[in-house]
């Protein structure tokens, strides 16, 4: 489970990290924006994409699945919360949301974990 856990991590980078410079431009700032969109079903894809060498794939998928919408709200959440705030990535207040919001990330992993187990 520490390696799964460990992959989904790994996905977690490339996905919020790496393919998220292709998406481009400032976005998230609505519920149904096309990029808030695309950047959760990129995590989603990974997540299965982990997971369906670890348990069969309609678990697998539903976990994928899950980890769309719950990317979408986390994501979604904390880009309203930077706008009404007011903060911006000069402030200090910015990167402890950041940091907030990566931990609520990892938190979704744990839970597919414990789901899997």
């Amino acid at each position: 489970m520490t390696f799964i856990f460990f992959l989904l991590l790994l996905k977690h980078a490339i996905a919020d990290l790496g393919l998220q410079g292709y998406i481009g431009g400032q976005g998230k700032r609505f519920y149904f924006d096309r990029k808030l969109w695309l950047h959760s079903t990129h995590h989603g894809i990974g997540t299965f994409l982990v997971l369906v060498f670890f348990t069969d794939v309609q678990t697998a998928l539903l976990l994928g699945l899950l980890d769309i919408f719950l990317h979408w709200q986390i994501d979604y959440t904390k880009t309203q919360a930077v706008r009404k705030l007011g903060y911006n990535n000069t402030m200090r207040q910015f990167w402890w949301l950041q940091g907030i919001d990566q931990a609520a990330h990892y938190s979704c992993y744990f839970l597919f974990i414990f789901l899997l187990g």
